[in-house]
């Protein structure tokens, strides 16, 4: 039996086809149109928690020689961003605006340091109840506002192997 796959063919056994079909029928909030199980598309941005925001676009800049292409508060999250491109993945600087936000809480435990890893995602509201059926847990429920107008939701360090994991949709 030969079944096309995403604009191709190859040889499907009809167990491997079945089973696919009804895993898809249990649960078909897992997969998209295709019947394929959601994936992060890409690395979105790496998030780095800084003391001084100039002082780190400084060394990105003159140092590294990146540009510094957008500068954004997010007042929810009580933090403010400066943004880089490294190929095809962003590294987000985070410096907060507020010592009990999450980014000053991070910092006066932990330091200065990466805080996050953030992966493009597409139906973040389906990978999000896909991933908690997994057992992960959950720090946003529902998807919110994160900088450059993103739709974001994070998952628990202590589910993610100690990463704090961001997941980012394009609204």
């Amino acid at each position: 039996m030969i079944v096309e796959i995403h604009g191709g063919s190859r040889p499907v056994e009809a167990d491997e086809l079945f089973n696919t079909i009804s895993k898809q029928n249990e649960n078909p909030a897992l997969f998209d149109a295709e019947g394929v199980q959601m994936k992060p598309t890409h690395i979105e941005h790496i998030g780095i928690a800084v003391k001084n925001l100039d002082a780190a676009i400084k060394y990105y800049e003159e140092v590294l020689g990146l540009k510094c292409y957008a500068i954004e508060e997010v007042k929810d999250q009580k933090v403010k961003t400066a943004f880089f491109m490294v190929g095809e993945t962003k590294i987000e600087l985070l410096e907060t605006t507020d010592p009990e936000g999450p980014i000053g809480k991070f910092i006066e435990k932990k330091g200065e340091g990466i805080h996050h890893v953030a992966f493009a995602v597409s139906g973040l509201q389906q990978v999000l109840k896909e991933v908690e059926s997994k057992g992960v847990q959950l720090i946003d429920k529902q998807p919110r506002k994160g900088a450059e107008g993103l739709h974001i939701a994070f998952l628990h360090p202590k589910s993610t192997g100690g990463v704090l994991t961001e997941l980012c949709e394009k609204p």
